[in-house]
């Protein structure tokens, strides 16, 4: 099976000295820059009618062509890239499979990220402390459609999760 193909833009921002600051890569350009705009320091240094897109057919051919800009036209704020066997690559995060660069985060954006994995860890932990509760009520005889609603829990999902109660009847 093919991948499908989805129309890429490969984009470069300037300053207004016509300094090259930055090339990406996306296949959504105006939801890309809002994000660039929301975390990167440099993001007020844009001179937007300077701002360059090229698309490409595919994601393959534009992340190719990107990092050979990146390597060979050396904007100021892209992780520098290597060569792996004669091929541009990005540097990669040993946390990553996929040749995506670090992302090096603020202080402040570092503080928010905790504050987020912690809130997630939390979360985790109160769902599996739901579903040993709805396990330990079912046991005892209360009935799905009660589970179900006072919980939130849709019924397929109670039932994928623990399986449907026909299924139990020895």
């Amino acid at each position: 099976m093919t991948a499908i193909e989805i129309p890429t833009c490969l984009y470069r921002f300037f300053d207004r000295a016509g300094r090259l600051l930055y090339i990406g890569i996306s296949v959504n350009p105006p939801a890309r820059f809002a994000r660039h705009a929301d975390d990167k320091p440099w993001w007020p240094e844009v001179d937007h009618s300077r701002t360059r897109l090229v698309w490409f057919d595919s994601r393959a051919e534009a992340e190719k062509l990107e990092l050979m800009a990146v390597r060979d036209e050396r904007p100021l704020h892209n992780i520098v890239t290597g060569d792996v066997d004669g091929r541009p690559t990005f540097l990669k995060d040993p946390n990553r499979s996929w040749g995506r660069p670090v992302t090096i985060l603020t202080p402040h954006q570092e503080q928010q990220l905790s504050v987020a994995v912690e809130a997630g860890e939390r979360a985790d932990e109160a769902d599996r402390k739901l579903w040993e509760a709805v396990e330990v009520a079912r046991s005892a005889g209360v009935p799905d459609v009660l589970l179900c609603e006072r919980t939130g829990i849709s019924r397929a999902t109670l039932n994928r999760r623990l399986g449907s109660r026909k299924s139990k009847v020895a």
